[in-house]
């Protein structure tokens, strides 16, 4: 099966369904918001509720793009959190002085798939 297949059903699904039909063009706000909270989050302590929200922002972000296909913004989603991942990676590497295995993987995800979802775009874009 396609992925675009996939995303299709899914945005037919969020267009029959009340709550998602009214969320669904407010998903640069989910997925940057979120993104660029989460980020500063680093800086700033917001506590655990705000990060567990942040983090569901985050997701439904992920599924509203995936649904209306605008994987360039999954791009830019995915970068965030790979900045942020970086960012605790040194912390700890630099702090504790040992090498953080879990951010390392986190990082390898989310340059995965950053780099899928870029080339993703770049082959709908170019046609």
């Amino acid at each position: 099966m396609r992925l675009e297949i996939v995303g299709q059903t899914l945005y037919q699904y969020f267009l029959e369904n009340r709550l998602f039909k009214i969320l669904l063009p407010f998903d640069k706000v989910f997925l940057l918001g979120s993104s660029i909270l989460n980020l500063f989050s680093f800086f700033i302590d917001l506590g655990e509720f705000v990060h567990y929200l942040l983090l569901l922002g985050f997701l439904l972000g992920i599924l509203l793009s995936f649904a209306k296909s605008n994987y360039l913004l999954l791009t830019i989603g995915f970068g965030l959190l790979g900045v942020r991942n970086v960012f605790l990676a040194l912390y700890i590497l630099l702090g504790y002085r040992e090498f953080p295995w879990s951010q390392a993987l986190l990082l390898t995800v989310s340059a995965v798939l950053m780099f899928q979802s870029y080339k993703k775009s770049l082959k709908i874009n170019l046609g």
